[in-house]
């Protein structure tokens, strides 16, 4: 019998996400913009909600205005498509900007945090 995936719109932590289960499986999809314009505080705000954050793994979709050109962080992954994600990241656009290595240093830490 298969489970199926279950999907709700949820807030967490004053934040509207969307929350996938299947079977044992969670997964939080946590939709963000950071604006060009306020992109110091935004970034700082969504640090913030991930280091209070408790739940099951959670996935960044967005615009987060930051480049970060052929830099490629996520080479081991425990999901299930782990074999489509490439271990060298190929990118049209080449450059990686300040936004762009200040959001890979927050994976890094993240991964840290929950390692």
């Amino acid at each position: 019998m298969d489970p199926g995936v279950n999907c709700s719109f949820t807030t967490q932590q004053g934040v509207a996400t969307i929350s996938l289960s299947c079977a044992q499986n969670k997964l939080s999809i946590l939709p963000v913009y950071l604006n060009c314009n306020n992109w110091k505080q935004d970034f700082e705000d969504l640090y913030n909600w991930l280091l209070d954050y408790n739940g099951n793994n959670v996935m960044i979709v967005g615009d987060l205005n930051a480049r970060i050109g052929e830099h490629q962080i996520e080479t081991e992954t425990g999901f299930l498509m782990a074999s489509l994600i490439n271990e060298t990241r190929r990118a049209c656009d080449k450059t990686a900007d300040g936004n762009g290595l200040k959001l890979i240093e927050l994976r890094i830490r993240m991964a840290t945090l929950l390692s």
